[in-house]
Formats: C-alpha cells, sequence, structure tokens
C-alpha cells in the first residue's frame, strides 16, 4: 500500500524535471491525480480513468469510484447511480474565494444527480491558515469531505496530516455500504 509520503515522493520524482515557465501549469495537477489513481487501483478500487462525467451533470470529474460491473459510456460517461465516489484532486490546494465557491457548487451538482454520491476533495498539499482552503466544514454538505494530505509552512518540508489514512478509510468504509 502506497503512503502519504510515498505519494509525495512519487509526485516529487515525476515533476521534479518539468520546468514550467509559469507555476501555474495543469501539469503537477495531472500527475497528483494519475499518482493517487495508480494508488486506489492497487488497493483494488474500481477508479475510472482521469477526466470523467457523469450522465446530466455538466462538469468533468476528475476521477470517481463506480460500484462493481458498471459500463461507462465511450469509457468516460458513467450513469448516476452507477457513480459510488467523485474526487476533485488538486496537487497544491484550491485558490480564492471563487475556487471554493465553485468546488462546492460542483458538489451540489453532483450529489443533485445522486445523492449517495460521496464527493472528496483531496490535496496533495496546501497552508494550514489559508482562508480559502477546502474543509469538510466549509463544502458544507452531506456525504461532502475535505483531505489535504500535508501542510506546507515556509521552507520547511511538507508535514504529512494523517489525512491519507482517514481517506482510506472512508472509502473501505463506502466499498462496505456504510454510509
Amino acid at each position: 500500500m502506497m503512503s502519504a509520503d510515498g505519494l509525495l515522493e512519487a509526485v516529487s520524482e515525476a515533476t521534479k524535471y518539468f520546468v514550467p515557465k509559469s507555476r501555474w501549469t495543469k501539469f503537477p495537477g495531472a500527475v497528483t491525480v494519475e499518482i493517487l489513481r495508480e494508488a486506489l487501483c492497487e488497493l483494488g478500487f474500481p477508479v475510472s480513468r482521469r477526466d470523467v462525467f457523469i450522465r446530466g451533470v455538466p462538469v468533468e470529474v476528475d476521477l470517481l469510484i463506480a460500484r462493481a460491473g458498471a459500463k461507462p459510456q465511450y469509457g468516460l460517461v458513467y450513469e448516476p447511480d452507477d457513480v459510488q465516489v467523485v474526487f476533485e484532486v488538486k496537487n497544491y490546494g484550491s485558490f480564492c474565494e471563487k475556487g471554493l465557491s465553485s468546488l462546492k457548487g460542483t458538489f451540489e451538482r453532483i450529489r443533485a444527480s445522486n445523492s449517495r454520491i460521496c464527493c472528496i476533495y483531496v490535496s496533495l498539499k496546501d497552508h494550514e491558515t489559508y482562508k480559502w482552503l477546502p474543509t469538510t466544514e466549509k463544502l458544507g454538505s452531506p456525504r461532502t469531505w475535505a483531505y489535504t494530505l500535508f501542510w506546507i509552512k515556509g521552507s520547511a518540508p511538507p508535514q504529512s496530516t494523517g489525512a491519507w489514512e482517514c481517506l482510506l478509510r472512508r472509502l473501505e468504509s463506502v466499498r462496505n455500504g456504510e454510509p
């Protein structure tokens, strides 16, 4: 099983030679999604490919976990009743009030299609004191959770939050049919 440190190390390794012209690049986020996907697949979760959709919901989903036997149309359009968990994944947090509001709205649209869907925000790293940090409380919906795996504090190495283990326990409970 990949640890939180293993996730951080894998993402760091994948991005270390990628020198973007701007720090606002999509590559670190994309590789974070892929590495998270691989880790969840290794644990036996039926995780979708990246960038999928739920029929009738006008938003792209970074990843999702579908019920066993789900057959997405074209490999990317899932029926709402087939979806158990959706993920919004960030390498380095959400940005500004608009980002938090957008995330909350996205999760509300998804849950309107099927109230049993669990919505999970996962950030590899963020600043603990950031005003617009997505948290479970700020997202404020039933069956909606936020997990930040590492805190960034100045030039110190990222510090694990313990959220990876909490996330895995949550996913196990969903897999076992618990709320």
